[in-house]
């Protein structure tokens, strides 16, 4: 049937079937220019969470499980994965690094969170190259200063040995997915980070695991009242991000089409609990608007 706006105006004269051929190319035309209308991902979705090492995989995965989703995560150690899941493990399917293109094709979304080591561009490029057609969203944790690692100091200081370089041949590849195939992405940016453990984390597992007793001391005393988070368009942030903020973030931002296509940072701020999904929610329509894509 040809749609409403064919019978009125210029296009009274256009043959029916050249009216519904021009409609459906019209309703095309995001995609095809790599654009997507973006959507949240549904609840109960495959999520698919990738990390070459780090507590803060582990962490994304419970909270991705407490949020509903239905979380796979390659893990090296499958017994201390799942007893770090917890409660959330039965909500969780834990399998091993080498059926993780099983995992890729079955999921509504990727996440890819590396703490210290980031992904190859050459790893990301077949990670995504095995991804299902359904493929919804694409998240990815990079860094403060990529993109700042020729104009700051500071930065370039840290690239010294070529790992921004790294981790910004990393995003392309994300945003070039995007181009192709019209699937938003978010890029969440980290500094250093703190804490994971308490309440809100992972319990005291993390802390106890940890040999480092000044390294643990400033996870406790981070995780006790640094949970709040401030959300920065672009690579324009400096300083600490804690895990708890930004598995939280992770979680969130698949919930709200505001996130899609974004360049956020995500900076720690004093508060002695995380902000509600409610407050995420604003947060991301606040710092997003000028990184979506029309």
């Amino acid at each position: 049937r040809a749609p409403r706006w064919a019978s009125r105006g210029p296009w009274r004269a256009m043959p029916r079937a050249l009216a519904l051929a021009a409609s459906l190319a019209l309703a095309a035309l995001p995609a095809a220019l790599g654009l997507s209308a973006a959507r949240a991902v549904a609840p109960g979705s495959p999520v698919t969470v990738f990390a070459p090492s780090g507590w803060l995989q582990v962490l994304v995965t419970r909270k991705l499980a407490d949020a509903g989703f239905a979380p796979i995560i390659p893990a090296q150690n499958i017994t201390l994965c799942e007893s770090l899941l917890g409660p959330a493990l039965p909500s969780c399917s834990v399998i091993p690094p080498s059926e993780w293109k099983a995992a890729a094709a079955s999921s509504a979304a990727i996440v890819t969170c590396p703490e210290d080591r980031t992904y190859a561009a050459a790893d990301l490029e077949e990670l995504y190259a095995e991804a299902s057609p359904a493929l919804q969203r694409i998240v990815m944790v990079s860094k403060f200063g990529v993109q700042r690692r020729k104009s700051d100091l500071r930065y370039a200081a840290m690239n010294f040995l070529g790992g921004l370089d790294k981790t910004a041949k990393a995003e392309d590849v994300v945003r070039s997915v995007t181009a192709s195939t019209g699937v938003p992405h978010t890029i969440l940016r980290a500094g250093k980070m703190m804490g994971g453990g308490g309440p809100f984390g992972l319990g005291t597992l993390t802390y106890d695991k940890n040999a480092d007793y000044d390294g643990m001391l400033k996870d406790r005393i981070f995780d006790a009242g640094t949970l709040g988070v401030e959300l920065r368009s672009g690579d324009v942030a400096d300083g600490q991000t804690g895990r708890v903020a930004l598995a939280d973030a992770i979680v969130q931002c698949l919930r709200t089409p505001a996130a899609a296509n974004a360049d956020l940072a995500v900076c720690a701020q004093r508060a002695k609990e995380p902000p509600t999904a409610e407050e995420y929610l604003a947060l991301f329509e606040a710092a997003a608007p000028a990184d979506l894509v029309p």
